[in-house]
């Protein structure tokens, strides 16, 4: 049990500073931190619905909408640059909501 706390706490923290950074940086590393808050929505999606039994279909359906809002977010930052704010906030949404539903499912 020890061990998994430490894994949450690691995600916590490694959401708060993505979260940090994706609205401070500007620059060459903005896209790099794009990402790895796209690939951490995505890796939280994951993990909720890899961790949760087969017969809760709400919950798992829940996991799987967060990494869809994160793919929507990544999406609209590479193909269509002119919504980056919005793509930010798909992001933000993505992150936070997984990591509430990873702490009360």
């Amino acid at each position: 049990m020890a061990v998994l706390g430490i894994l949450f706490g690691l995600l916590v923290i490694a959401a708060i500073a993505g979260q940090y950074l994706l609205y401070k940086n500007k620059g060459k590393t903005s896209t790099l931190i794009f990402v790895f808050n796209g690939l951490l929505g995505i890796l939280l999606s994951w993990l909720i619905f890899t961790s949760l039994p087969a017969n809760y279909d709400g919950q798992r359906l829940l996991s799987l909408v967060w990494g869809i809002i994160a793919l929507i977010g990544l999406g609209m930052k590479f193909f269509s640059r002119k919504n980056e704010q919005i793509s930010k906030l798909l992001l933000t949404i993505s992150v936070i909501g997984g990591i509430i539903h990873l702490m009360l499912g």
